[in-house]
């Protein structure tokens, strides 16, 4: 995939283009419907589908402390956006000065460069412009006013809920990576460099490589049957989350990952882990041996727990 940076660029697309708009934090199934509409509507029109998104999230400019943990790092949503069939993405610097740009500014500043801007695909409930006084309805006025059309996209639900960033991190948070799975269209994965520990997880018989891990969503405290590899999430493992209350004395709050049948030396990698089960919320063992044998009940739990889903598949 080829990255722009800032909105002139548009121009080195080198034919007319379709922009899917929006934050895509995740990716998940709605943001997916909207990537997908461009790349259809682009295929019509023989123009190129570009993803529009910014960074850093525009909620850490315009309300600091209510940005929300992030489900994606820009890479992982960028990867995400190339398996549907987005090739370039345009990732906007979202800064003091961009927040300021009223409605008509944004989008006139999109018509400018672009080799013809041929149609912007957004969500139903999507915003734009200073204090977010732009919104689909103005959008399609615009669009008729410069020669570009306007693909609403309607928004996904499942179990009765629609599906939104905000209700993932929810799942997530209520320690039900299921859930969110079934709204991602995939297990929520985590990607973190393997970093140096204590080595509490080696004493205890069951190595555990430690991640470094920064303004990311963490599910909620407690031990996960997930997978977990290197360039894929593909081994078996178990993850515990949490403050170790059996044998820390600190408050430092880790994601330490055990891979079952699998040795080697991790640090310095990234570990990509994928969750997918929640086998139990952390506790305080009243020994070590307490915990050693709730944690070997964990590692037959996960591995039961893979192997159903092997026969399943």
């Amino acid at each position: 995939m080829r990255v722009l940076h800032s909105i002139p660029e548009l121009a080195e697309v080198g034919r007319p283009v379709v922009l899917a708009a929006g934050v895509f934090d995740g990716m998940h199934l709605g943001h997916a419907a909207v990537a997908e509409a461009a790349c259809r509507s682009a295929r019509s029109l023989d123009a190129e589908p570009v993803l529009l998104t910014f960074e850093p999230h525009p909620a850490v400019v315009i309300r600091p402390d209510l940005a929300p943990a992030l489900l994606t790092t820009t890479p992982e949503k960028l990867r995400l956006a190339e398996q549907v069939g987005i090739r370039f993405a345009l990732v906007i610097p979202f800064t003091t000065d961009f927040a300021a740009r009223t409605a008509d500014e944004f989008i006139q500043s999109l018509c400018a460069p672009a080799n013809r801007l041929a149609g912007l695909c957004v969500g139903d409930n999507w915003t734009y412009g200073k204090d977010r006084a732009g919104d689909v309805r103005t959008l399609r006025i615009a669009g008729m006013k410069s020669g570009f059309f306007t693909q609403v996209v309607a928004s996904v639900a499942l179990h009765g809920e629609r599906v939104s960033s905000t209700a993932i991190r929810q799942a997530l948070r209520d320690g039900d990576p299921g859930r969110a799975a079934s709204f991602l269209g995939r297990p929520f994965t985590l990607s973190g460099e393997v970093v140096h520990g204590d080595s509490r997880g080696r004493e205890l018989g069951f190595p555990t490589a430690n991640l470094a891990l920064a303004s990311r969503l963490i599910p909620a405290d407690g031990v996960y049957a997930v997978r977990a590899g290197i360039e894929r999430p593909a081994h078996p493992a178990v993850c515990n989350i949490g403050f170790r209350p059996t044998v820390a004395s600190d408050s430092r709050r880790i994601v330490e990952v055990h891979l079952l049948s699998w040795s080697g030396d991790l640090y310095g990698r990234d570990l990509q882990v994928a969750f997918f089960h929640r086998i139990r919320p952390e506790r305080r063992f009243s020994s070590v041996d307490d915990l050693r044998q709730a944690i070997a009940g964990d590692i037959r739990v996960a591995e039961s727990f893979f192997a159903v889903q092997v026969m399943g598949e």
